[in-house]
């Protein structure tokens, strides 16, 4: 019996960009990360958890365009917190002289602790419970050239009013 192997043809060409990770993302999951070109956002999936431990469902905003309609009704995204990335090199040098530290690093890396998210839960009073019924929900809004999203921050639920359209007069 013979067995062979052939290369596969990849079309790669050097003088092509490798591009960004979010652009590998993209490709791989499509539904995962979504542009909201009206807003100037990048949103994906989530949930947020409010101070009275009710979690909700929503959109979660990862990135802002600065000077983007969002960025200009106060959202900013995604924040790490510096503690995290000090906690996670501590348990990486640990893992140095103590091994199952690198657990510790790992399970520190994946989680959410000391990162800051909005989350997108309401479009003009509708519930918005995905990225896709967010999109369907500023769709349907396209009336005026305000909206107002209800965003779950740091537990707290608030109303935030974005001009998507300048109006001229």
């Amino acid at each position: 019996m013979t067995l062979s192997v052939g290369a596969q043809d990849s079309n790669y060409s050097s003088s092509a960009g490798l591009g960004s990770v979010d652009e590998y993302v993209r490709e791989k999951n499509p539904g995962l990360i979504h542009d909201v070109s009206e807003l100037g956002v990048t949103v994906r999936n989530g949930t947020a958890r409010l101070e009275k431990g009710a979690e909700l469902r929503g959109a979660e905003v990862i990135r802002v365009v600065p000077d983007g309609p969002a960025a200009r009704a106060g959202l900013s995204g995604e924040q790490r917190n510096l503690g995290k990335a000090i906690l996670t090199g501590a348990f990486i040098a640990g893992g140095l002289v103590f091994p199952p530290a690198l657990l510790g690093a790992l399970v520190l890396g994946e989680s959410d602790i000391g990162e800051s998210h909005e989350t997108i839960v309401a479009v003009d009073s509708e519930r918005t419970r995905d990225v896709e019924e967010l999109e369907r929900a500023i769709d349907k809004s396209h009336e005026g050239p305000i909206l107002y999203l209800s965003v779950v921050r740091r537990g707290l639920r608030n109303q935030i009013r974005v001009f998507v359209r300048e109006t001229r007069e």
